[in-house]
């Protein structure tokens, strides 16, 4: 019975490392998650938390599809001087900072973050405890970005990782825009930051 827990417990712990490293691969391979239909159609099942701040009053109404996505795809992220990458597309971005949680962000391999795929217009990414995705529209030249469609997987989480998955999903759902500087990329609401993420060309390990 003890051995049968410690596994369990090791199996939590591990899941969304390995669904980050899952993600990226997918991404980076064959387009992302552009073949995979919005987990909501045909669903009769309850909603998650992220839907259902989507559908509640003075949140923006769902779509079904997101052509304006497809106007933003590219083939690779090109570099700027000093190494840095241009554009947010196909990094392994991981949450470093969150205004106004009071517990800390946890550290790998719970520690929350998406890819954007290259292509598709699709995020997918882990809140600390529950894998998550959306789809997105990307202004590289306007600095706009917007997250729609976001589901998340409702599994029982720890306090401290159900407080970032709550922080996580609030700014997801917050953002409008973004700024990217020196490997950095800070996630905005009507100007003001959301969130601060870093990036990696690859995976966490």
């Amino acid at each position: 019975m003890h051995r049968s827990m410690d596994h369990y417990r090791v199996w939590r712990a591990l899941r969304p490392l390995s669904f980050l490293l899952l993600a990226t691969s997918l991404v980076s391979g064959c387009g992302g998650m552009s073949q995979l239909p919005p987990k909501d159609q045909g669903r009769t099942g309850p909603l998650t938390m992220a839907e259902e701040r989507l559908s509640a009053p003075g949140q923006p109404a769902k779509a079904p599809t997101n052509p304006a996505a497809r106007g933003m795809e590219t083939t690779a992220t090109t570099a700027i001087p000093g190494g840095y990458p241009s554009s947010p597309l196909g990094i392994a971005w991981t949450f470093v900072s969150i205004p106004g949680l009071d517990s800390p962000i946890p550290g790998p391999p719970s520690q929350p973050g998406f890819v954007l795929s290259k292509q598709g217009g699709r995020m997918v990414g882990t809140t600390s405890c529950n894998p998550m995705s959306s789809v997105y529209t990307l202004d590289l030249v306007g600095g706009a970005l917007k997250f729609t469609l976001l589901t998340n997987g409702n599994a029982m989480c720890p306090e401290e990782q159900a407080n970032t998955e709550n922080a996580v999903v609030d700014a997801l759902i917050a953002t409008d825009g973004f700024r990217m500087s020196e490997g950095h990329l800070a996630l905005l609401s009507k100007g003001a930051v959301v969130a601060t993420l870093t990036g990696s060309a690859s995976p966490p390990q």
